[in-house]
């Protein structure tokens, strides 16, 4: 077999692998050599605390992966102040979904941005205006509504981090 038979797929694959795919060198760029913190950060920090805060950038030690900075943007001054306090809490957390050390410490930057309303409102947005119609339609034909949203959130993510 040739490498372009090796390719060829004449089956269904899950939409994960080629977002993953495509994803990649965007948000490799932003240190994030796995999309699996962004797509699961409300998961692994909590809904509560998703809402005001925002990965930015991992950033590892030249040549390692683990030991990492986890840069963030908070939407204030008091979900600051709250995640500095619960930082040992949150860096646990990370490390857990995880499975090892990959980061030791989180940068957080203040920023102004407005703060996710809630999952409910999330879900009705789901198909949000900033979103392409192309991925618009593309959403449209999957049945799963969790896995929609969770696209749509992914496609978000990725275009605002392509806007940066």
């Amino acid at each position: 077999m040739t490498d372009s038979e090796d390719k060829r797929r004449n089956y269904m694959a899950p939409l994960g692998i080629d977002i993953r795919r495509l994803a990649k060198p965007v948000l490799g760029k932003k240190g994030f050599s796995d999309i699996d913190i962004i797509v699961n950060w409300e998961d692994i920090i909590g809904t509560k605390t998703a809402q005001y805060v925002h990965p930015l950038k991992l950033a590892f030690p030249k040549g390692k992966r683990d030991n990492a900075v986890l840069h963030v943007a908070v939407a204030g001054g008091a979900f600051a102040a709250e995640l500095s306090h619960n930082k040992l809490t949150v860096l646990a957390k990370i490390n857990t979904f995880f499975g090892y050390q990959a980061v030791s410490d989180i940068k957080i930057k203040q920023e102004a941005f407005t703060p996710a309303q809630d999952t409910a409102s999330e879900k009705s947005s789901a198909t949000a205006p900033e979103l392409s119609d192309g991925l618009k339609s593309l959403l449209a034909g999957i049945d799963d509504e969790e896995m929609q949203e969770s696209l749509a959130r992914l496609g978000k993510a990725v275009i605002a981090s392509s806007s940066d």
